[in-house]
């Protein structure tokens, strides 16, 4: 399977590459973790309230799974592939993975 992959401004990312998806489940975004996100040119940071289900029908996705707190106070829903934990280097993974990218699919 060949996937095309092109990040566009505005989009939530509802294909992602595989190696990114395999890093971003792997990281530890309990409660209280500081993370920072690079949206549209600039990095914001904030704090993780908590995980839960972005649709009960799919309880175990981690398609925007977090809830997050900004920095600025405005809460709201983040996929783990869009955080970065503060103060961790952002190296290139060593998970393996077998496809060239992962679907992850939202049916709401």
């Amino acid at each position: 399977m060949l996937c095309r992959y092109h990040d566009m401004d505005d989009v939530l990312d509802f294909i992602i590459p595989a190696e990114t998806f395999c890093c971003a489940v792997k990281e530890d975004f309990n409660p209280g973790v500081r993370f920072r996100s690079f949206i549209e040119d600039s990095w914001w940071s904030g704090t993780v309230l908590r995980r839960e289900p972005f649709s009960q029908q799919f309880p175990n996705s981690y398609w925007l799974c977090y809830r997050v707190q900004w920095d600025d106070g405005v809460i709201e829903s983040m996929s783990p592939w869009d955080m970065t934990v503060e103060g961790v280097c952002v190296c290139m993974c060593s998970c393996i993975c077998m496809h060239v990218c992962v679907y992850v699919s939202m049916l709401v």
